[in-house]
């Protein structure tokens, strides 16, 4: 069970404009940034979504509630993306850090923001308060020779964007492939503008696939270049993108044509599909990284906002345990799904004992990461819910390209 009881602490409230420089003295101690770095977070931050501990005209420790709208099911979703948190070594050990998570949680409810995701500093630390790992990427790590030639495609080519003018098209592009994972970020123009400056600097380049026949553009990934120490470059190629993912091969034959000061490369993927077909032999060094981790804030609400397939027909009971929002989620759920459509309700009628799922485990199941059904041996009596809830919610692999 979640502790999530209150204990006395200084008032919980957002910074104000005068306190900004003591939240870039935070930052710079507890993330050992430059103050120029400090200063770009708290410029650009907007401090009603912060939440603070103050006390004697000190901040102690900080967090900041961005807001998002993820694609899940194929449909937006309000999120809550935790960022910036950060105490005084000093004041580590008073628990500031956990009751700020546990008010952000609270007001993300009130907000309407029922799902939220962070890049966790500790798994543990955020499992006690509801997160649940959600995403693995993987780094293919070769040689440009390593990479299989293919087949020349006289449909499409790969060729380097101009993003003063290629920037519509691939933003249009990302809106249309993102709905096909689950929880990627729907970006505003600010995200747009954040990820042009980036890929804008020194030894970065984005990359399209357009056709030939109408120059759409269908995909897109971006090239960081790193000088090795003996020599030459390695070049890592992030951020793969694609309408079809037929596609995927066109972007192997172009790392391995790369020029030949390029020595290695890492190839950074999604979980999936895997890529291994990019490849001569599947032998190259690859390795899997925890990603980011989620909690649903809501879970009644959260089931409402969700999207699900059209076919999905299916009928699951179920008590979630979450000691953060026992008032609002600890209740028996009936969750049906006629159609695509859901229905959820509070039924004290649902069959006893009841599925019990921790608010990790439904968080996980929530988002597509993982079957409930790879519960079955914890809930042997229970088959049929954990069946009915791989059918309504294991739709979409995870994924997410932006990080806050």
């Amino acid at each position: 069970m979640i502790d999530c009881t209150f204990r006395m602490i200084p008032p919980i409230r957002p910074i104000t404009e005068d306190e900004k420089p003591q939240a870039e003295a935070l930052y710079r101690n507890a993330y050992k940034i430059t103050t120029e770095r400090s200063q770009h977070w708290t410029m650009l931050a907007d401090l009603s979504t912060t939440r603070a501990i103050v006390d004697e005209d000190r901040v102690l420790s900080i967090l900041t509630i961005k807001p998002f709208e993820v694609w899940i099911g194929g449909r937006l979703m309000k999120m809550g993306g935790i960022s910036g948190v950060a105490t005084w070594a000093d004041q580590q050990g008073k628990g500031y850090a956990g009751h700020l998570v546990k008010r952000a949680i609270a007001d993300m409810h009130d907000a309407g923001q029922y799902i939220s995701i962070l890049y966790p500093f500790s798994f543990q630390f955020y499992g006690r308060f509801g997160y649940e790992l959600a995403n693995e990427y993987i780094t293919y790590s070769a040689a440009p020779a390593d990479f299989t030639p293919g087949a020349a495609n006289d449909d499409v080519r790969v060729r380097a964007a101009n993003l003063e003018v290629d920037l519509p098209a691939i933003k249009e592009c990302y809106a249309t492939a993102a709905p096909r994972w689950n929880t990627m970020v729907n970006r505003t123009e600010e995200r747009w503008n954040q990820w042009k400056e980036y890929f804008q600097g020194d030894l970065k380049q984005v990359y399209v696939l357009e056709t030939l026949a109408n120059k759409k553009i269908i995909g897109q990934f971006g090239v960081m270049e790193t000088s090795l120490p003996d020599g030459g470059y390695e070049s890592t190629v992030t951020g793969l993108v694609f309408q079809d993912e037929s596609y995927a091969p066109i972007v192997g034959r172009f790392l391995h044509r790369l020029p030949k000061n390029v020595k290695s490369v890492k190839l950074i993927g999604g979980s999936a599909p895997r890529l291994w077909h990019l490849f001569k032999e599947p032998s190259v060094t690859s390795t899997i990284h925890s990603g980011y981790q989620a909690r649903v804030v809501d879970v009644e609400m959260a089931c409402r906002e969700r999207g699900y397939d059209s076919g999905v027909n299916a009928e699951a009971c179920f008590v979630v345990q979450d000691g953060c929002a026992s008032a609002w989620n600890e209740h028996p759920w009936r969750l049906t799904v006629r159609d695509g459509q859901p229905e959820i309700k509070r039924d004290l009628a649902i069959p006893q004992p009841p599925l019990v799922l921790s608010i990790q485990e439904f968080s996980a199941i929530f988002v597509g990461y993982r079957r409930a059904t790879e519960l079955a041996h914890s809930h042997p009596d229970h088959i049929k819910d954990l069946e009915a809830l791989d059918q309504i919610f294991f739709d979409r692999p995870t994924r997410l390209l932006d990080f806050f």
